[in-house]
């Protein structure tokens, strides 16, 4: 049986041997049908299917699909891919027409007609040199890690139990690389590639420890979309002999229980032979020892003169006057390469890199005179790669005829180590004084700079000034986009700024959305030109995805030294003069000021002991107006804040600034709507009813106590919902969409009324708007501004009332100071209004008097105009 398939075996080999894949250009087949092209995918998998240097395959598969061109008309344009799931994906994206070796599994199902399997191959578990080579069964892995192979040969149909814990790769390599360094416990796969691994690549500290109750049963699969194709590849493989079938497998996929080392029989003879051998070795062994003595002393000594010239891991050479070698120690070959008698004659010199040959003349000289020398050179090795040495070198035998010794060390690594050493510190100091995002000077960088120009006379006569920019509302996109949207909006900024200031000043980046830059100047208006030109750069529409963002910017300027005498100095009187251009309205430059700035200093005391006012009760609420354009009739106040310090009553502005970074706006915000539920009540019980609103911060909508004190008040005042107002701004809604709505829903549900604060400020979406309980919009001051001389302003306000009444919403406008705003808001169909025009902010007392008085003149007018109807 043996011969005969050996036979066979020969005889396939023969019939295939003119066809390689990759290119056959054996006979085609007996019949003249047309030739047929196919690409077939596959992947590197001894012995299954292997890659030959030229890219052909080869293996089972390889002499697998010369058989099928020899019995048809199909011929295999091979295409290897990195892994099972490329193959796969590439059969879904129609990338070839046939791939194998494939099985169709749960883990990625592939669209594909699948052939009958070509063989059934059993799985094994594969153990590392950490592992046991004792049997193991399936039932004993509960708590192990066995590597599967992913994408369509173990993982997705092997189930070894529960307490399993399966880690996939993607890659025989992989996995037995992890199996090696004890990352898993047990790898499985095909029993015939576990083999070739094991024997072909020497990875004898490998084995297989037992069998699973799985068979790999590899397939060919086609094109879902290729049914003809299937056939044709059916057809061939139906055609091959059962002997030739054999055959291809028996030449690649021999059974493990057929090796030699598995046959019972060979095994009984190999040990008989082993017997004799072990015989022969025992007569041979006395023959040893009787010789061994007259050897020991020969060999003891030979042994001890390796030792130690080996010891030595450094290279020492012998040198003549001349430089010349006359010895090198062995170490030389493991340290360079080169032979030590290949060295002998050499000078030393000749070793080195070009570049240390001066620093040797230099040691020579030294060492003439005398002097034991220590210097970091280049050597030369065998092949060509230079490595550094710390060659220590002095006279040889007194100096007598000038011979010198050298005892080289390799600091090759250590060089490289120091190397990297260098320049992570030269990294560090670089990020210590520079933007890694923007590559711009930090904070630290800009005072390092100014220290510097302070300290060193120059001579400069011109004038040293600093610019402090911040970009106007960015935080806003951060909320609402992401930090990664902000980080666009600065790198673009940054680009700009850098373009439009190049040869003006030194530019820094100080924090998030904050610059400046130290600028020699010969007078103002120079720092009022680059002011604006920073100004305008940020300006200019920032593409953001689909859509562009308009953002703005604000600067200060203190000068040197009028304003301070350092940098620390110089950026807060900069920063000082900031606040005051964005206080002053934003997108505008202003320069320090020493008033305001002591105003500023006190202020920033004052708001330090804020929690401290509040608990002595200095915060109240004043009431401004809001009017019915139609009538003149005050239909309801809204509440804003102040603080009454010893200094006067200052706004609320800053103040709530402040206590949204502290947190304290929530305690604050809780406060200002139960004072004004409080004067809601003491307002209806004296006979005025109009509603009181209260203005709402993003952090506080967000927590829960808003709406326990809501239903608190509600409960002691059930009427109070229909007086009190909560006005919300576009950015409060859009900051946390989802928990939002709910806060709002929430509110709604107990019947208080909810207005849009600022409205066209922000960056909601009017679908978001229209799906919210809300009842009016408040148009923001920064339009009614403009109206009625601007056209734009004009046709913005026009457009929030069109969009109003569309969403069936009530239209408040802010800030109105002129009666031709009124006539204007009141023709373009707003309803109320409230500004300087009809009233500042008002203390309880003198809102209920304003109230009391607009009702007058309002019976006054009603009395005359009915007079004049009835004449």
């Amino acid at each position: 049986m043996r011969l005969f398939r050996a036979l066979v075996i020969f005889a396939a080999l023969m019939a295939t041997s003119a066809a390689t894949h990759g290119g056959h250009g054996g006979p085609g087949p007996a019949y003249a049908a047309p030739l047929l092209r196919v690409t077939f995918g596959t992947i590197e998998a001894p012995p299954l299917s292997m890659r030959e240097s030229g890219g052909a395959l080869r293996g089972y598969l390889g002499q697998y699909l010369a058989a099928l061109e020899q019995r048809s008309s199909l011929r295999f344009d091979v295409r290897f891919f990195d892994n099972l799931a490329a193959l796969k994906q590439a059969v879904d994206r129609a990338e070839v027409d046939v791939a194998g070796p494939l099985m169709q599994t749960a883990n990625p199902v592939v669209h594909a007609l699948f052939t009958r399997p070509l063989e059934r191959l059993p799985i094994v578990l594969v153990s590392g040199p950490l592992g046991p080579s004792l049997p193991v069964s399936s039932a004993s892995l509960a708590g192990k890690r066995v590597g599967v192979l992913q994408a369509g040969t173990i993982d997705g149909f092997v189930e070894l139990g529960a307490g399993v814990r399966y880690v996939g790769f993607d890659g025989d390599v992989d996995a037995l690389e992890a199996l090696e360094h004890g990352r898993v416990d047990f790898v499985a796969m095909e029993e015939n590639r576990a083999v070739y691994y094991i024997e072909k690549l020497g990875l004898s500290r490998f084995s297989l420890p037992g069998r699973l109750p799985f068979h790999f049963e590899p397939a060919l699969a086609v094109r879902a979309d290729r049914p003809a194709l299937f056939s044709d590849l059916t057809r061939a493989i139906q055609s091959l002999h059962p002997d030739e079938r054999t055959a291809i497998r028996d030449s690649w996929l021999e059974p493990a229980e057929g090796r030699w080392y598995q046959r019972g029989a060979v095994v009984a003879a190999f040990g008989a032979s082993a017997l004799l051998l072990l015989t022969s070795v025992l007569f041979a062994a006395r023959f040893w020892a009787n010789s061994r003595a007259h050897k020991a002393r020969l060999v003891v000594s030979e042994r001890m003169h390796r030792a130690l010239a080996s010891s030595i891991s450094d290279i020492v050479t012998l040198h003549a006057a001349d430089g010349a070698i006359l010895f090198a120690s062995p170490s030389v070959v493991g340290l360079t390469g080169h032979d030590p008698e290949s060295l002998k004659g050499m000078r030393f010199i000749d070793l080195l890199h070009p570049d240390d040959k001066p620093a040797m003349v230099q040691a020579a000289k030294a060492m003439n005179r005398g002097l034991e020398q220590r210097t970091t050179l280049r050597l030369r090795c065998r092949n060509g790669e230079y490595r550094f040495f710390e060659c220590i070198g002095k006279l040889f035998n007194a100096g007598k005829r000038g011979e010198f010794v050298v005892v080289s060390r390799d600091v090759t690594e250590e060089t490289r180590v120091l190397g990297e050493l260098h320049a992570a510190q030269e990294r560090f100091r670089y990020l210590a004084y520079h933007d890694a995002r923007t590559g711009l000077a930090n904070r630290g960088g800009l005072m390092a700079r100014i220290q510097e120009v302070l300290a060193t006379p120059s001579g400069e006569t011109r004038l040293l000034s600093l610019l402090y920019l911040d970009i106007d509302n960015l935080k806003t996109v951060n909320d609402l986009r992401g930090y990664a949207a902000g980080d666009e909006v600065i790198d673009a900024l940054a680009q700009r700024l850098k373009a439009v200031t190049d040869g003006h000043c030194e530019l820094a980046r100080l924090g998030g959305d904050e610059f400046g830059a130290l600028v020699w100047h010969n007078e103002p208006g120079e720092l009022e030109n680059l002011a604006a030109m920073m100004m305008r750069a940020c300006a200019q529409p920032v593409e953001l995805g689909d859509s562009a963002l308009y953002l703005t910017a604000s600067v200060g300027i203190a000068r040197y030294p009028h304003d301070g005498n350092n940098g620390e100095e110089l950026l807060a009187a900069a920063g000082i003069a900031l606040h005051a251009a964005k206080s002053a309205g934003r997108n505008l430059w202003r320069y320090f000021d020493s008033e305001a700035g002591r105003r500023a200093t006190d202020r920033a005391l004052s708001l330090q002991n804020m929690r401290s006012a509040f608990e002595r009760g200095e915060f109240v609420l004043h009431y401004q107006p809001k009017v019915a354009l139609g009538t003149g009739e005050v239909v309801g106040y809204e509440a804003l804040l102040r603080w009454n310090t010893p200094s006067g009553m200052q706004g609320a502005g800053e103040l709530i600034a402040a206590a949204e970074q502290s947190g304290f706006v929530v305690t604050l915000g809780e406060w200002v709507t139960r004072e004004a539920a409080r004067q809601s009540l003491a307002w209806r019980r004296g006979g005025m009813r109009c509603s009181i609103a209260v203005n709402v911060s993003a952090m506080q909508l967000h927590d829960d106590r808003l709406v326990a004190a809501l239903r608190e008040l509600t409960a002691r005042d059930p009427d109070l919902p229909g007086s009190l107002v909560l006005e919300l701004t576009e950015t409060t809604i859009a900051t946390d969409v989802e928990r939002a709505k709910r806060a709002v829903g929430e509110i709604a549900a107990m019947g208080f009324a909810m207005h849009i604060d600022d409205f066209g400020t922000g960056y909601s979406s009017l679908a978001r708007i229209s799906r919210l309980p809300v009842s009016a919009l408040k148009i923001d001051r920064t339009f009614v501004a403009g109206t009625p001389a601007n056209g734009d302003a004009c046709e913005i306000v026009k457009a929030v009332v069109a969009l109003a009444r569309a969403l069936r919403l009530e239209v408040i406008a802010e800030g109105v100071e002129t009666r031709d705003q009124v006539r204007f808001l009141h023709a373009s169909g707003c309803e109320q209004a409230q500004g300087f025009y009809f009233g500042a902010a008002m203390v309880p007392q003198a809102a209920l008097a304003y109230w009391h008085e607009c009702r007058g003149r309002m019976r006054t007018a009603r009395a005359s105009h009915a007079v004049a109807y009835e004449g």
